[in-house]
This record gives C-alpha cells, sequence and structure tokens, in this order.
C-alpha cells in the first residue's frame, strides 16, 4: 500500500469516526447499529471492506460516497450550513418542528 492509499485509507477513517460523533454515538452503538464486530469499527487504519462501508453507510443514513470523500465538509462551519440549507428558513413554524423532530430522532437513533 502506498502513501496515498494509507491517505485514502485514514480519510474514510475520519469520516467514519465524524458520522459517529455526530450521532452521538459510541464505537459499540456503530457496531450494534451497522451489524459489525466492535473490533472492526475500532480497527482505525485497516482497510475496510465495501460490505463493511455499505452497512457503514446504512446505519449512518448516508450514501457510501460520503464515506469516501475526501472533501468532507465541517457540519459546524455557518456559511457552509446557510449555503446547504438556508432554505429551512422559510419553512413555516409546523414545519421547523418537524424537522427538528427528525433530527432529535436521528441522532438518537429513534427513527
Amino acid at each position: 500500500m502506498d502513501k496515498f492509499d494509507k491517505k485514502f485509507i485514514k480519510n474514510i477513517c475520519k469520516n467514519i469516526t465524524r458520522f459517529r460523533k455526530v450521532f452521538g454515538w459510541s464505537q459499540s452503538d456503530l457496531s450494534r447499529k451497522s451489524g459489525l464486530s466492535c473490533a472492526a469499527i475500532s480497527s482505525g487504519n485497516r482497510e475496510p471492506s465495501l460490505l463493511s462501508l455499505k452497512k457503514l453507510s446504512i446505519a449512518f443514513m448516508i450514501p457510501v460516497s460520503v464515506l469516501i470523500n475526501e472533501s468532507y465538509h465541517d457540519f459546524g462551519d455557518k456559511d457552509y450550513l446557510m449555503e446547504e440549507f438556508g432554505d429551512l428558513v422559510s419553512l413555516s413554524k409546523e414545519d421547523k418542528y418537524i424537522v427538528l423532530l427528525l433530527i432529535k430522532r436521528l441522532k438518537y437513533g429513534t427513527l
């Protein structure tokens, strides 16, 4: 494995960790939700299989391509959030409440 491959794998691992933290999940939580072993989740820089990436993407409810994307956006960046989700501001009060409930249910795994 050359240095570009290592960097690619490291990026995937970072993205998995980032999404796990966004959801507020421990490694055990992600293991349970994805059907992967705790060892597979905590393997750090080991090359994940395509099947593992598929299971993780299902658990996170995102496409596999997002996990392997090297241009991860900082979801804490206000400008990025406004660019991507600014139209949420124009929602009615009731629709904003529904969106907030959905986000909370996703975060706590009750959806």
